[in-house]
């Protein structure tokens, strides 16, 4: 059911500075089909987002999903969006890194 799933920074991907630092995240989620898809967030640090339902209207529709992570350690980690479809097909996007270097 997905046809393009991208996984960006909206800020930086590295940070030297005072923290926490606030890192941004966001997924551009495109589907073949309409219908409902569940979208979580995954962390490097084992930690999963809520399960969120996106409702797609029409076929090659596209639907942006956010999130964050504020981080106040050095810390070298990533993010990835699991989408799963209701044939529990799942796609997973790329994983973003960033790095944050505390001060």
């Amino acid at each position: 059911m997905i046809k393009r799933l991208v996984v960006s920074n909206v800020n930086e991907s590295a940070w030297s500075g005072q923290c926490p630092h606030r890192f941004d995240f966001q997924a551009e989620v495109t589907t073949r089909h309409k219908g409902n898809v569940l979208v979580q967030w995954l962390r490097s640090d084992g930690a999963t987002g809520t399960a969120t339902t996106l409702h797609f209207a029409a076929p090659d529709e596209m639907l942006k999903v956010t999130d964050h992570w504020m981080v106040g350690k050095k810390y070298h980690g990533w993010v990835q969006l699991r989408v799963t479809d209701a044939a529990g097909n799942v796609s997973l996007s790329k994983r973003v890194s960033f790095s944050n270097s505390c001060r």
